[in-house]
């Protein structure tokens, strides 16, 4: 009868293990429905060793086997319910409004030189960088998860791709020829007289320039950008519209947004009413 029970047990556990696979809580399916066999099998022999060592009327050989079998189902569904394998973020930091100095600087690091200057004004950010000087924010991200040290985290976390996405809203007024808006890893976003002028390295690591027409560069109004980087692309929205992309090459990364160039030519003023970027699992990829 406590064969039958185990047996039972056993399967119960495997089947609803399997049924509930998530690429992004268990990783790669394969490997994953060997490891349920693995840990199935493993109970087992938890059992019979145990029965060995006992008497048949002990109760340590049913209770050995099923505390192998759980410990297994434990970490499978501690995985299946943590935040990031239900589509929370990696890390990320967003800012709807700037209400004050200690809400801007919670969640992101200023950095100025020169005469740059960063001021609160009416919810929103102000970053003011004459010639030759620099103001610009940073997001205060939390360090990524190492599913290395942390074993009850996704394990997709070790073996997805993944996207990142930098937003923000606001108006840029230029001083100079340029104004960057955004630097991150290998990509520069500056503003200049008929539009927005990218960096970016083609396919041999070289950077590149790429020249988008858009009224962004005069009007002075406020808009809606968003710099999105998945698996296949790199790709610049203003205000919805897809105005640029190109083959990702690498993560994003070392995020600023606001002037960080002291070149002479260089200079403006942006009013950022808010900002945002993430990190998550791709799950597309």
């Amino acid at each position: 009868m406590a064969r039958i029970a185990l047996g039972v047990l056993c399967s119960a556990s495997l089947i609803l293990r399997l049924a509930s696979w998530d690429l992004v809580a268990d990783g790669p399916r394969e490997g994953f429905t060997k490891t349920a066999l693995i840990g199935a099998g493993a109970a087992i022999a938890v059992w019979v060793l145990a029965r060995s060592q006992v008497t048949r009327a002990s109760l340590i050989p049913p209770l050995a086997a099923v505390t192998a079998l759980l410990a297994g189902d434990a970490l499978h569904y501690a995985r299946r319910l943590h935040p990031i394998a239900r589509g929370v973020p990696i890390t990320a930091v967003a800012s709807t409004a700037f209400p004050n100095e200690a809400a801007l600087r919670a969640r992101w690091e200023v950095e100025t030189s020169g005469g740059g200057r960063v001021a609160v004004e009416d919810g929103a950010l102000i970053l003011e960088s004459p010639s030759r000087s620099t103001a610009f924010v940073r997001p205060r991200l939390a360090p990524v998860p190492n599913v290395d040290r942390q074993w009850w985290l996704p394990l997709g976390l070790a073996v997805m791709e993944r996207r990142e996405e930098l937003a923000w809203r606001g108006a840029v007024e230029r001083t100079g020829a340029y104004y960057v808006i955004a630097e991150l890893r290998d990509t520069l976003i500056q503003i200049v007289s008929f539009g927005v002028h990218i960096t970016f390295p083609d396919a041999g690591s070289v950077p590149r320039g790429h020249e988008v027409r858009h009224v962004v560069g005069t009007d002075g109004r406020s808009h809606q950008w968003r710099l999105r980087r998945t698996r296949g692309a790199t790709e610049l929205y203003i205000d919805g519209e897809r105005i640029w992309a190109q083959p990702s090459r690498h993560e994003l990364s070392q995020v600023r947004l606001g002037e960080t160039k002291v070149d002479p030519e260089h200079g403006g003023r942006l009013r950022l009413e808010a900002a945002s970027f993430s990190i998550a699992l791709d799950r597309a990829g």
